[in-house]
């Protein structure tokens, strides 16, 4: 009890005859008394690829409980654009008994395209505890039907062009 709970790095040095062998920060944290008694940890993730924009997706994730106590699961997902935060989703809450398994899901409907990192944890809805974070790349793309909208207007564009061009060169041809 008497370091305080945080986030703290130790520096270690070893040395042989006076000389440096090895040097290494270490990052550490100390938790609450009894925290460590809700553990858990995330396996299995399923991540859809190919998602368009506007799209409705399912995540999902197997959470493994292996605590001592009954972990009040919640899976949470979070988007990020560069280092900035887009979005967060949670799903709902699973109660997941020492030493069980369960499936956690999470649906999302991405917004906008781009290329982003999604971070995956699990979280006990009580006592805030989580999961180490998981990464993706995640990349969200133009629906479909924007790009076949987009392909019919440009051949319209197209096609009146030519019809003006021939047009004109019909006035022109008739005039001399």
């Amino acid at each position: 009890d008497c370091v305080p709970v945080g986030d703290y790095t130790i520096d270690v040095v070893g040395s042989l005859s006076g000389q440096e062998q090895y040097s290494a920060s270490h990052p550490f944290t100390i938790f609450e008394r009894g925290s460590l008694s809700i553990l858990g940890e995330l396996t299995n993730i399923v991540i859809p690829e190919n998602v368009e924009a506007g799209q409705l997706i399912k995540i999902e994730a197997d959470f493994k409980n292996t605590g001592e106590l009954t972990y009040r699961a919640q899976l949470v997902t979070e988007l990020y654009s560069g280092s900035a935060i887009a979005d967060t989703v949670k799903g709902d809450v699973v109660e997941v008994f020492s030493g069980n398994t369960k499936t956690l899901e999470v649906l999302y409907r991405p917004t906008l395209p781009g290329d982003y990192t999604l971070k995956l944890y699990a979280q006990d809805s009580i006592s805030g505890a989580k999961t180490i974070e998981v990464e993706y790349p995640f990349k969200v793309i133009l629906p479909t039907i924007y790009l076949i909208a987009g392909l019919i207007i440009l051949i319209i564009i197209i096609l009146v062009i030519i019809l003006k061009l021939r047009k004109k060169d019909t006035q022109v041809s008739q005039n001399t």
